[in-house]
């Protein structure tokens, strides 16, 4: 989306957000190159306050200022990956990093950091002063996002809905119209966690039920010489094999499904296979995880006492 822009910006700080701290975004890909090597890596535009909102610290060097935004710095701060990709185990402080063929400063590292909210690797990112992306690097007019601190959790909500409104009147939309903006908060992720729990409970209930309902079987695979840890490894095993099942299931009925729609719609189809490995990566690990308790209950189970159950 490209609606973004510097007055919807201002008109935020001056309508809702006059006490609280905020950064504006832009971000694309280019080359980056460091003596001999290079890699192509996300540029994130951003103003000095994103790092205090992130509670992200330098582990070398330091963060830019308001002098170095406001007058468009070419200096630059590297994702952990980013630094050890092409500087290795030297310190890239103080030496020059090519961006799209456009000489910066490098002048801090940041702090490991690992995957973002939105999936992405944080540490193989680099991060530029706002001004300096918009104008020197990416030639645009128009934010990608804006990062916003709120005092209370309590007031997110209400928060979200006041940005919505007043974006809603400068962009002149109409009731019947779609928004040309999105707006998410962590009071929605934390929702979606809570769901993903409950989802794990489900999980958690319907093994504990099915080694319940086999504990003559599992008795008799004991008295006929099972180690508690084969029957703990079969129980684990088949769990996996089922929420595995239903990953691949799912990304098949998924992707022509999506791909259909879009095409009808005249819109591009984007598939993102690191999505797909990280929502397996999630469905294995939460399905273990629960399955755990249960597959530790067959597998202490006593023989005897398994082979007398009704």
């Amino acid at each position: 989306m490209t609606t973004l822009v510097e007055s919807d910006n201002i008109a935020i700080h001056r309508e809702v957000l006059s006490r609280t701290r905020s950064s504006a975004l832009a971000s694309a890909s280019f080359w980056l190159k460091a003596g001999d090597l290079s890699k192509n890596a996300a540029v994130v535009g951003c103003e000095p306050d994103y790092f205090s909102i992130r509670n992200w610290p330098a582990a070398e060097g330091g963060l830019f200022d308001g002098t170095q935004e406001r007058t468009a710095s070419r200096v630059a701060l590297l994702g952990h990956t980013v630094a050890r990709d092409l500087f290795g185990t030297a310190s890239p402080i103080g030496n020059h990093l090519l961006i799209n063929r456009v000489p910066f400063a490098v002048i801090g590292v940041l702090t490991e950091r690992g995957q973002g909210l939105d999936v992405t690797s944080e540490d193989n990112q680099v991060y530029v002063p706002l001004s300096t992306a918009m104008r020197r690097l990416m030639n645009v007019d128009y934010y990608s996002g804006l990062i916003i601190e709120i005092d209370s959790m309590s007031e997110m909500d209400a928060t979200a809905a006041q940005i919505g409104s007043l974006l809603h009147q400068l962009h002149r939309i109409q009731p019947s119209q779609p928004d040309d903006f999105q707006i998410q908060n962590q009071k929605t992720l934390l929702i979606e966690a809570s769901a993903l729990v409950v989802s794990g409970l489900g999980m958690l209930g319907i093994t504990w039920i099915a080694v319940k309902e086999r504990t003559r079987e599992f008795g008799t695979r004991r008295a006929l010489g099972a180690t508690a840890f084969d029957v703990f490894l079969h129980v684990i095993s088949e769990s996996t094999a089922l929420a595995l099942a239903g990953c691949i299931a799912g990304a098949s009925i998924s992707w022509p499904i999506s791909r259909f729609f879009l095409r009808t719609a005249g819109l591009t189809f984007v598939f993102s296979r690191g999505a797909v490995l990280v929502a397996f990566a999630a469905a294995a690990v939460l399905n273990i995880a629960f399955a755990l308790w249960p597959s530790r209950r067959a597998a202490t189970l006593d023989p005897t006492e398994a082979l007398r159950y009704e």
